[in-house]
């Protein structure tokens, strides 16, 4: 059977475990989880910004 989705305890210690400096594979393993649902969640919540850094002034470099 199928699991649903994440559970909000379960993203918490995903994200617990990632600030500890966990590997995705032990988080995988101590949720019962694969390693890919981590990693997506890992990524899908990520804060960094795709298109890099500001220039100074708070604008993005012109092209």
């Amino acid at each position: 059977m199928a699991r649903v989705g994440l559970t909000f305890s379960d993203r918490s210690e995903i994200s617990t475990a990632s600030k500890a400096g966990w590997s995705v594979r032990r988080i995988a393993r101590h949720l019962g989880r694969c390693p890919s649902v981590i990693s997506r969640e890992l990524h899908r919540n990520s804060t960094k910004t795709r298109r890099g850094p500001l220039a100074p002034g708070g604008r993005r470099p012109d092209r």
